[in-house]
């Protein structure tokens, strides 16, 4: 009687050197691939093929800069802003916010918290607009309440 095995083959995962990779971009993404092979001990072209296959796998979403606000944007107001919504309007009003320029972040909460938004303004007075004219004419939202940044303690990305 002959015996066969049924393998089944799973989506890529990463393995640790995928993670330490990964943490290196994490921290530097300007890194080439020579400087990330020298710190793991791998040649250069197992990184460019270990990170092209991340990429497209969807793993590494986008290489990007991370600017200090503080010296370069003009919208030095920032925000937290908790919206609590009426029973099943949820998801209408995240579609709608997320739309909005001045919504940095967004996030569907789960229980009773709603949907918490991160928003920057040039000043409270185009806060104040935007929450009255832009937020305010949203159907379905019950309440808000919005607390003011007033400093960074720890902002990682």
């Amino acid at each position: 009687m002959n015996m066969v095995a049924v393998i089944q083959v799973s989506k890529s995962s990463i393995d640790d050197l995928d993670k330490q990779i990964l943490g290196l971009l994490k921290e530097d993404a300007s890194q080439s691939y020579r400087e990330i092979a020298g710190v793991v001990g791998k040649t250069e072209a197992t990184v460019r093929r270990r990170v092209k296959r991340m990429i497209k796998e969807n793993y590494i979403k986008k290489f990007t800069i991370v600017l200090n606000d503080r010296k370069i944007s003009d919208k030095k107001v920032k925000a937290t802003i908790k919206i609590i919504p009426e029973l099943k309007a949820s998801k209408a009003i995240a579609k709608k916010i997320s739309d909005l320029e001045m919504v940095n972040e967004a996030y569907l909460l789960s229980g009773e918290c709603g949907i918490m938004l991160k928003v920057s303004a040039g000043s409270i007075e185009s806060l104040t607009e935007f929450i009255e004219n832009d937020l305010g004419t949203i159907q379905g939202i019950k309440s808000l309440d919005t607390c003011f940044i007033m400093k960074t303690l720890k902002e990682e990305y």
